[in-house]
């Protein structure tokens, strides 16, 4: 199941201020105006830390700086990405463009029942591409109708072997023979080549445009991930992940992202704490504390702005921690107690989607109708 992100609540205390990280900065845009430049461009970019080391925040800043001329595909994995299957469906659900070689081979291990059922609408997706493609270029041919949500996966399968025996011109002849041998392969092989014909897919779709693929999280995922980067040869890809990845035979980019400078993190909290007697007495406590990783700073921050209205004392013994753990403690006190109890049981299972939400709220006999679950994720 795919896995939401907890919201701490930061956002709605104070704006995002993007700590600079110049040297990644750089990386991304050269690779970028060489896409633009550049037929065919080709480039991996993997950037590796600890959680909480500000990899996702770098993404969703760099993003604002993508240039409309690309075609961008953007997705956050589940936390255990080694489920080959539906990382795969995260990905292709974010895809606008047919994905030929894919779909068809998901199309026959679901009427195979060799892979769990997708949802309807994820169903509905695909057959929407398909689709406007044949009634793009079907030209002069009988009307076809738009299957509905509830047609089954039959319906994809008959669109897509109209395709393949029509010879359609939307088709390259090659993709028409690799649909053809598709169509003679057992299901336990297509599913073995899944992550290779989505890469496949989507370096066709390279071909056309300028495309960037950013897959974030992608913890554990090294051997479908390798399959598919080996066939995507065009497009700029740009990966995260908490260790170090090692993807067989590709030449990658590796950036490690590291804490922020001192300096730094000086600027980001003196921008919150503008009492110079605060700034005196804690910003060295927290910058200790802290250690410059930036997910601690911004609770830290959180954590001041909760209290400022306090007296000086009880204020600094807020703020007086010996370690991040405390930090944390301190931070969840002030959430309502609801949000305590979600967020520390999700700690535990770690795989949280609104089905194990909603067995949460009534196992814990919390107040559902004061809790989001749209609020505590992201």
């Amino acid at each position: 199941m795919p896995v939401e992100r907890i919201d701490l609540g930061l956002d709605a205390l104070m704006p995002k201020r993007f700590v600079d990280r110049t040297e990644l900065q750089d990386i991304v845009s050269f690779s970028i105006s060489k896409l633009l430049n550049c037929d065919n461009y080709h480039e991996i970019i993997a950037i590796y830390g600890i959680g909480g080391i500000g990899k996702s925040r770098f993404l969703t800043e760099v993003r604002r700086s993508f240039p409309q001329w690309a075609e961008l595909i953007y997705v956050t994995l589940e936390l255990d990405c080694d489920d080959v299957f539906h990382s795969l469906i995260c990905i292709r659900r974010k895809i606008l463009h047919t994905c030929y070689l894919f779909d068809y081979a998901l199309a026959m291990l679901l009427d195979n029942c060799v892979v769990e059922k997708v949802s309807d609408e994820f169903m509905n997706h695909l057959r929407t591409n398909w689709g406007a493609d044949l009634i793009t270029f079907f030209q002069g041919l009988s009307p076809i109708p738009m299957p509905g949500v509830n047609d089954g996966i039959d319906v994809l399968r008959r669109l897509i072997d109209t395709a393949i025996k029509a010879k359609t011109k939307f088709l390259y002849q090659d993709t028409i023979r690799q649909l053809e041998i598709l169509s003679n392969t057992s299901p336990k092989k297509l599913f073995e080549i899944l992550p290779r014909l989505l890469g496949n897919d989507l370096g066709r779709i390279a071909n056309g445009n300028k495309l960037i693929v950013v897959l974030d999280a992608c913890n554990g995922c090294r051997t479908w991930l390798s399959a598919l980067l080996s066939e995507a040869k065009s497009g700029v890809f740009i990966l995260t992940s908490r260790e170090q990845m090692f993807l067989d035979s590709l030449n990658i980019k590796t950036y490690h992202m590291q804490e922020i400078p001192v300096e730094e993190a000086e600027r980001y909290l003196k921008a919150y704490i503008t009492n110079e007697q605060h700034q005196s007495i804690l910003i060295p406590r927290l910058i200790s504390m802290t250690e410059c990783i930036p997910i601690y700073l911004d609770l830290a921050v959180s954590t001041y702005l909760r209290c400022e209205s306090k007296s000086e004392q009880d204020l600094i013994a807020n703020l007086s921690f010996e370690n991040k753990d405390e930090l944390v403690r301190a931070f969840l006190d002030h959430l309502p107690d609801e949000q305590q109890s979600i967020i520390l049981v999700l700690a535990v299972v770690e795989v949280f989607d609104v089905n194990i939400f909603e067995y949460l709220v009534s196992d814990l006999n919390l107040s559902a109708s004061k809790l989001s679950y749209h609020e505590l994720c992201k």
